[in-house]
């Protein structure tokens, strides 16, 4: 029976190890859920994702603002930009400056 404490605290998240072929693409049901560590910040659910060389599109719904997000609320649908320095899109949830969106 799975933990639901746990499964509140994870989700599924494809990581890549390295540079490669599809192989190097690996998915992960417990990676840890993101949290918002800043007030302009947004947690999207993912429900699209593509890739390009430079960054990750994404479209979602928000679940969670911070702050001083005003220009976006909870249950908004959203498309935006996901810079590889946030790990990408490949994953169920993903946090974001609210610019990004």
């Amino acid at each position: 029976m799975p933990n639901p404490t746990l499964a509140k605290r994870t989700m599924s998240a494809v990581t890549i190890a390295d540079y490669g072929p599809d192989a190097v693409l690996q998915l992960n049901p417990h990676f840890p859920k993101p949290h918002l560590r800043k007030d302009t910040e947004i947690i999207v659910n993912v429900k699209a994702c593509a890739i390009s060389a430079i960054d990750a599109q994404i479209s979602g719904v928000v679940i969670e603002i911070g702050d001083k997000v005003d220009k976006f609320k909870v249950g908004d649908q959203v498309v935006g930009l996901a810079p590889m320095s946030t790990g990408g899109g490949y994953a169920e949830y993903i946090v974001l400056d609210w610019y990004h969106l």
